[in-house]
């Protein structure tokens, strides 16, 4: 019992901190170590991150996310969003093959369809509209609940933050 009163006294003592601004839109962000508890090489370590300019409710609150809370939403297109709640940023990946964007359009508009009613015009007009926008073909995806189907071992790829593959 008394070792266990010590690790969690370590690991509560170990917390460090590390704070910035982003000097192009200022940003106001903070990350604290709040518990370390080694294990062999696979430490458990609980992080959490404030963003001044998140909106996000988070589990320690408004602003604050960590790294357990990241997410990841397949849009109609075929392209995976990953939301890393930590740092608040969104990273979209897409497979080697290209994606179909028009497609995406219409399913989503097709969805739309079965729960308003939508005239041809408005519809036309924003199936063209979801075409060339990513990030509205993925809040109408998840608005109306339409996702591609991948298949397992699918690889997607970013180049946003350097080549990185999912």
């Amino acid at each position: 019992m008394k070792i266990l009163k010590k690790l969690v006294l370590f690991a509560l003592i170990a917390s460090g901190t590390q704070a910035g601004v982003n000097l192009k839109n200022g940003n106001f962000y903070i990350t604290y170590t709040d518990i370390v508890v080694p294990g062999g090489g696979h430490d458990l370590i609980i992080e959490r991150t404030y963003n001044s300019r998140s909106p996000e409710k988070g589990w320690f609150g408004y602003g604050w996310g960590s790294d357990y809370e990241t997410y990841l939403n397949v849009s109609a297109d075929g392209s995976v969003v990953v939301h890393e709640n930590g740092s608040g940023a969104m990273t979209r990946f897409t497979p080697k093959q290209a994606v179909n964007p028009e497609a995406a359009a219409k399913k989503i508009v097709e969805a739309m369809r079965k729960k308003t009613s939508v005239s041809s015009q408005v519809a036309n007009s924003l199936i063209k509209k979801l075409k060339n926008d990513a990030e509205l073909r993925q809040a109408y995806a998840k608005r109306f609940n339409v996702k591609a189907n991948l298949a397992a071992g699918t690889e997607l790829f970013s180049n946003v933050r350097g080549l990185q593959r999912l």
